[in-house]
């Protein structure tokens, strides 16, 4: 794929009428073997194979969102990916060990951006949360496999120092290349399945990936902070998902607590059927 043409639209979205220009939690779930999974499924994953109340978006549900027990995220398929969004921009679907869950037999990568935070762009693969680029800086990349974003990282410092929006709409870009999905900009504007996750994935529910990584070299924590358990390079597990991932195209050429939404209206994401009923 061509890099360049997905930083154009992109560079447009962020420039038009569309919300992603100030906040932004965009995750994109994306199999490498087994069947695609439902959106039934991801959603499950949320809550570590719970099943969340599902809800159909509309008009009205923008105001109904406000009262909600938990944080709403959106679902959508597009082909055999799963996209999920967060309005805030203050997102859940980036914790660590929702990640992880995300990944199971999969690849995902996360970007988000908000009015009071700094924008990280994230990736986990095969139940193990990797590595992460903070403030979108490349210098910043850390993780327990930093090489899994290195291209990634090299995409944005071939536009560090250009103007808003280079930066952004090269990860989404990057997010794009990598996956096949495209984030339309009136994403909100159709109807949607929306789950609203309550309770939250804790740090206290079991990992799904391989067993702790064992211990070894390589940058793990950002600066002044606390990462996760040390990581092996060498292990034989390491990046099984690297032959599978697209690669990416030519840089980018520029250089300078409420109530629960109505019973009507929920499903229960625990199965596959998609039954209706409240899980509660």
């Amino acid at each position: 794929m061509d890099l360049n043409d997905a930083v154009t639209y992109y560079t447009d979205l962020l420039h038009s009428s569309a919300p992603f220009g100030e906040t932004l939690a965009w995750t994109v779930v994306r199999p490498v073997q087994g069947p695609p999974p439902s959106v039934e499924d991801v959603a499950s994953r949320l809550t570590g194979g719970g099943s969340p109340v599902l809800v159909e978006s509309d008009e009205e549900f923008t105001e109904e969102a406000v009262f909600m027990d938990g944080p709403p995220v959106y679902l959508g398929a597009t082909g055999a990916v799963i996209m999920l969004t967060e309005p805030s921009g203050f997102s859940y679907a980036a914790r660590q060990q929702v990640m992880a869950w995300l990944s199971q037999d999969a690849q995902v990568w996360h970007l988000s951006w908000n009015v009071a935070g700094t924008p990280g762009l994230e990736y986990a693969a095969h139940g193990r949360y990797l590595a992460r680029i903070p403030s979108l800086e490349p210098e910043s990349l850390y993780g327990v496999d930093p090489g899994a974003l290195e291209e990634e990282a090299a995409a944005l410092q071939a536009v560090a120092g250009a103007p808003w929006p280079a930066q952004k709409a090269t990860a989404m870009a990057v997010i794009e290349a990598r996956t096949g999905a495209r984030l339309p900009g009136d994403w909100y504007e159709h109807p949607r399945t929306v789950a609203t996750i309550d309770p939250l994935l804790g740090e206290e529910c079991p990992p799904i990936g391989p067993a702790a990584p064992r211990a070894g070299s390589g940058r793990q924590t950002p600066p002044g902070g606390s990462g996760a358990p040390p990581y092996d390079p060498a292990a034989p597990d390491r990046r099984p998902d690297r032959a599978v991932r697209p690669r990416l195209g030519r840089r980018h050429p520029s250089q300078a607590s409420g109530a629960r939404p109505p019973a009507d209206r929920r499903r229960s994401a625990g199965g596959r059927d998609g039954r209706v009923g409240d899980p509660r």
